[in-house]
């Protein structure tokens, strides 16, 4: 029997949390060459997930303290520095009563976002989110109809 990590070519088992283990320290290592780049401080992390890794950063002269989110992949990080940039030109720090983070600064070379960091409630993970065009999902016209129309109320917001 196949397993779901051979069909998808990726390694099993203990190579799995080997892989894990060191796109992480990419990540943290993006993170830290960021905040020397931009004399910042990384101080605790804030949180992770499939998109990246979040800590917190000291030393902005604008907000103090911000957040910087390494990315784990360039398209996931594209998507998110988009919505932000987009969020910016519109003047948006609210979407139904639920704070946006500013984008600060970003670094496609390290996939890099910095954020402010703001109190809840929040909206924080943009990375799955599409722009201009609905994500492919294979025809389920369904899901294609839930994405418009939660993209309509946060407009209409």
């Amino acid at each position: 029997m196949t397993t779901r990590c051979e069909l998808a070519e990726i390694p099993c088992g203990r190579d799995t949390a080997q892989l894990r283990s060191l796109m992480n320290e990419t990540r943290a290592q993006n993170a830290r060459a960021y905040a020397f780049r931009h004399e910042l401080h990384l101080a605790e992390r804030l949180g992770f997930g499939i998109h990246g890794i979040v800590y917190v950063a000291e030393g902005n002269p604008q907000s103090g303290k911000s957040a910087i989110k390494a990315h784990r992949a360039v398209e996931p990080y594209v998507r998110e520095r988009r919505v932000y940039e987009r969020l910016a030109e519109a003047g948006i720090t609210r979407i139904l009563g639920f704070h946006v983070p500013q984008l600060l600064g970003a670094d496609d070379d390290l996939l890099v976002l910095e954020i402010t960091i703001v109190t809840p409630p929040f909206v924080l993970d943009f990375a799955g989110a599409f722009l201009d065009a609905p994500p492919d999902v294979g025809g389920d016209r369904r899901l294609i109809g839930q994405v418009v129309e939660i993209a309509r109320h946060l407009l209409a917001a």
